[in-house]
C-alpha cells in the first residue's frame, strides 16, 4: 500500500513531501535490524523525485539506540527549514506523551525559532503524536498550542493514531493524517489509506486528504466526530458478564447478556445484532433485531455452546449511530474470563522475595500464548493475597538457563517489559475505576503507569504516574521471584470477601520469545481482563 501511495504522490509532483512519523516498524534493540528497516523504507520512497522531510514517530525513535540510528539515516529529530517564504518546523515528540514531557531544550529552541521567523508569510508545524486530540479536542488547555498561537503558527500536522481528523482552534488549522501503509481500519466516512495534499497561496493554507481516485473535503471527519465514533466503537456493545473459562483454559457453556445504549440525541435507531460464529461454536439466536430509543438500553440474551478450542472467539457486530446521519460498524469479541483466587491474610506479608508465607500456596500456573493455546515456557507461578489495607502480589519464575536472563535496566520506569519480567494490570476497586499497570524485571526494577478511560472510550496509559509499591526480587540457581505490597489507600480501594476485581498478568521470557498471559488478550481495556476473586 505504501508503494502505491508513493507512486500517486510522484505523479502529483509536489514541491516536497513531509512525513508525519512512523516510517519504519520500530521498537527493536537490534541495530542490524534497525538498519535493515531503514534500508527497506528508503527503497520504498526512492521513486520520489522531490525532497522528502522526515518527522520522527515513536516507531522510529523509542530508545537511545534508535535515536542514534535515526540521526544517521534521517537527520536531526527536530529542525526548521524555509521554502518560498514559508517557514516549516518539525518537532520530536516520539518518546513523550504530553506537551509537558517535551524537553525544555527543545521547547526553548522552538520559542526562539518561531520568534525569529515571525516575518514568514506562513508558519507550518509537524509533529508525530496529536496531543491536541485529547487537550484541545476535549476543551482542555494545551501548552504547545499556546506557543503556536503566540507566534503566528498557521497550520499543524500530526499522525500516530492511524485515522484522519481535523479542527480549527484560534485560527490554526489542525490536521491529523491517518495511515499511508500501516494497519488501519476504514473510518466511518470510508477514508482508509490516504495522504494529505497541501496547497499554500496568498489566500491561505488549503488541505485535502486524498485516497485512491478521490479528493475529499478537509472536514470529512471533525475531531468531535472522531471522538464520538471512537467512543461508540469502544463501548457501543457491552457484555453484562464474561463467559467463564475452566481451569483447563477451555470455555464453559452458558449464557451471556449483551447491552446496547440508546443514542443521546436524535431519533430511534433500528438494526440487527449478528454473530460471526467460528466452526464448532453454537450461539442462539445467531441474529437479534433491535430498536434503540434515546436514553434506553437494549438487553439481548444469547445461549453459548463453545467449541473445544478457545480461539477464534465468536464476534458480535452491528451498526450504531455516532452523529447526525452517520453510523459506524461496532464489533466486539465474546468476552471470556478466568478467575484467580486472592487469599485473605491476618498478618502483614513480609516483603523479602522468599515466598515462604502460607498464603503463597495456591498459584496460578497455566498461562496462554498469543494464539490461545497453553504457553510453552518455563514453569511460572503467580500468587495473590490481601488484607484490609494491602494487596499482595507474587510470582515465581523458573528458568532452566539463568545465565540467559535478559535484564539490565535499573532505572524506574525504564521499559523493563522488553526484558525478562512479570507484569500485572488490575482494575482496582473503589470509585475511581483506575487500572494500575506494573512490571518488575528480574533485577527488581519497577515500571508502572495508570491506565484510564478517556471521554472517547479509549483506554490509555499515563507513564508519568508513579504509585506506591514495595517490591523485592530474589534470584536463585534456577529461578527468580518477585514479591510486592500495594497499599490500597492510594486508590481509595478496600477489598471485601466476595468482591471481584478485573485483572490480567503475564510473564515475559526473552530467551524463549514468549509473552504468556492469564488472559489471551493483553489489552488496557478491563473488558479483556480476567477476575480476581477475594476469599
Amino acid at each position: 500500500m505504501y508503494e502505491s501511495v508513493v507512486a500517486e504522490i510522484e505523479r502529483l509532483r509536489p514541491d516536497f513531501v513531509v512525513t508525519v512519523g512512523d516510517m519504519i516498524e520500530g521498537h527493536t534493540t537490534d541495530t542490524i535490524e534497525m538498519r535493515s528497516r531503514w534500508d527497506e523504507y528508503f527503497a520504498i520512497i526512492r521513486p520520489l523525485t522531490m525532497p522528502v522531510r522526515f518527522t520522527p514517530g515513536n516507531d522510529d525513535i523509542s530508545t537511545d539506540a534508535m535515536e542514534s540510528t535515526y540521526r544517521a539515516r534521517a537527520g536531526e529529530p527536530y529542525y526548521a527549514f524555509d521554502h518560498r517564504g514559508i517557514h516549516f518546523v518539525v518537532l520530536d515528540n516520539s518518546r513523550t506523551e504530553s506537551a509537558g514531557e517535551i524537553a525544555q531544550e527543545q521547547l526553548g529552541w522552538l520559542k526562539d525559532d518561531l520568534a525569529k521567523n515571525r516575518s514568514a508569510c506562513y508558519t507550518i508545524v509537524f509533529l508525530h503524536k496529536p496531543f491536541w486530540y485529547r487537550t484541545l479536542g476535549s476543551g482542555q488547555p494545551d501548552a504547545l498550542h499556546d506557543i503556536f498561537r503566540a507566534n503566528g503558527v498557521d497550520a499543524v500536522f500530526t499522525g500516530h493514531m492511524h485515522c484522519y481528523f481535523s479542527a480549527e482552534f484560534d485560527g490554526i488549522l489542525y490536521t491529523s493524517l491517518g495511515s499511508s501503509g500501516a494497519e488501519t481500519e476504514e473510518s466511518p466516512d470510508g477514508l482508509r489509506y490516504h495522504f494529505g495534499w497541501v496547497t499554500v497561496d496568498d489566500r491561505g493554507v488549503h488541505i485535502a486528504p486524498i485516497k485512491k481516485d478521490a479528493v475529499l473535503p478537509w472536514d470529512v471527519q471533525t475531531v468531535a466526530e472522531a471522538r464520538a465514533a471512537s467512543r461508540v466503537r469502544s463501548i457501543g456493545i457491552r457484555f453484562a458478564q464474561p463467559l467463564p473459562l475452566t481451569d483447563g483454559l477451555k470455555p464453559a457453556a452458558g449464557a451471556v447478556t449483551v447491552l446496547l445504549d440508546g443514542p443521546t440525541a436524535g431519533g430511534q435507531w433500528t438494526d440487527t445484532l449478528r454473530w460471526d460464529v467460528p466452526e464448532g461454536w453454537t450461539i442462539t439466536p445467531a441474529a437479534y433485531p433491535f430498536t434503540l430509543v434515546p436514553g434506553a438500553t437494549v438487553t439481548a440474551q444469547f445461549a453459548i455452546e463453545p467449541a473445544p478450542a478457545l480461539l477464534p472467539l465468536p464476534v458480535i457486530s452491528t451498526r450504531l449511530p455516532y452523529a447526525a446521519e452517520k453510523s459506524t460498524r461496532v464489533s466486539r469479541e465474546l468476552e471470556v474470563a478466568r478467575a484467580a483466587r486472592c487469599i485473605r491474610v491476618n498478618e502483614p506479608v513480609v516483603i523479602d522475595g522468599q515466598l515462604i508465607e502460607p498464603c503463597w500456596a495456591r498459584p496460578v500456573t497455566a498461562l496462554f500464548s498469543k494464539n490461545g493455546t497453553p504457553a510453552a515456557q518455563d514453569p511460572t507461578m503467580f500468587y495473590f493475597a490481601y488484607d484490609s489495607d494491602n494487596l499482595y502480589l507474587a510470582a515465581h519464575c523458573r528458568d532452566s538457563d539463568m545465565a540467559a536472563i535478559h535484564a539490565a535496566m535499573t532505572e524506574r520506569d525504564a521499559p523493563v517489559f522488553t526484558e525478562d519480567a512479570v507484569g500485572w494490570m488490575i482494575e482496582l476497586g473503589g470509585t475511581n475505576r483506575v487500572v494500575a499497570q506494573v512490571y518488575v524485571n528480574a533485577l527488581g526494577t519497577l515500571y508502572d503507569q495508570q491506565v484510564q478511560q478517556a471521554s472517547d472510550g479509549y483506554w490509555a496509559g499515563r507513564s508519568d504516574w508513579n504509585g506506591d509499591f514495595e517490591v523485592k526480587t530474589v534470584r536463585g540457581a534456577d529461578f527468580y521471584a518477585v514479591e510486592m505490597r500495594i497499599p490500597l489507600a492510594q486508590f481509595a480501594a478496600t477489598p471485601d470477601s466476595g468482591d471481584r476485581w478485573r485483572l490480567n498478568f503475564r510473564r515475559r521470557q526473552v530467551r524463549m520469545n514468549s509473552s504468556a498471559s492469564f488472559q489471551t488478550s493483553w489489552s488496557y481495556d478491563p473488558a479483556a481482563f480476567g477476575e480476581l476473586v477475594f476469599e
